[in-house]
């Protein structure tokens, strides 16, 4: 099984993704910060490293430690500092996986992203519109660079059971809603398949699908 590391593990997909690698038996390593809550991620055999993803040293060093086969970052929000992580702390993650010869890389961001921010509504943009350019920052670098990347744009995030609804598309004029566990499992379906290279991909329930095209299109990967 292969050596993944993952940049926002402390919480929301990427713990999500942490349980699932762990009971598929997969090496998991992650970078958090000192001040972070381990207490969920330790119980699940990772490798933690202590440092801050806003420093390109502390990045560096884990990926030398750690030597991932795949990287995957969901990181995003503040820092008690308020600076935000969803382009800076991205970018850093994905010159230390060009620095440390990682060739593939899974970014997920958010719905409302690159060309799909011209689909979201006013009240959207308002509410999220700093973040949300702040992650196109990150796809933007991570789409330049020549490793093996795929983009991941969850909608609006859930807590709570998986409804074995979530699925991906490879379509920007898509609406919806998706539990955190359902993008952490289309993550796992995707991590090493060559297919998904390259392509940047909506994640969204099934059952929630809002969309103006005509027919509904259809989903590249289902659960």
């Amino acid at each position: 099984m292969s050596r993944v590391l993952i940049f926002g593990s402390t919480r929301g997909v990427g713990l999500e993704l942490a349980r699932f690698l762990f009971e598929a038996g997969a090496k998991v390593g992650t970078l958090v910060r000192a001040d972070s809550d381990i207490s969920q991620i330790e119980t699940l055999g990772v490798d933690i490293y202590v440092g801050d993803a806003f420093s390109q040293d502390d990045v560096n060093d884990t990926f030398q430690r750690f030597k991932p086969d795949i990287v995957v970052s969901t990181l995003g929000g503040r820092d008690v500092k308020g600076r935000r992580v969803d382009s800076t702390g991205n970018i850093n993650v994905i010159r230390g996986a060009q620095k440390s010869g990682a060739k593939r890389l899974i970014l997920v961001t958010s719905l409302g992203c690159g060309e799909s921010y011209s689909f979201m509504s006013e009240r959207a943009k308002e509410a999220f519109g700093e973040a949300l350019l702040a992650k196109t920052k990150a796809e933007d670098y991570l789409r330049s660079t020549d490793l093996n990347w795929s983009i991941i744009r969850p909608g609006g995030l859930r807590n709570g059971e998986s409804t074995r609804g979530g699925a991906l598309w490879e379509v920007a004029d898509l609406h919806g809603y998706i539990y955190r566990k359902d993008v952490a499992e289309l993550v796992v379906k995707i991590l090493d398949n060559p297919a998904s290279f390259r392509r940047v991909l909506v994640a969204l329930d099934a059952t929630d699908l809002r969309t103006a095209l005509d027919p509904q299109p259809k989903a590249w990967c289902t659960l």
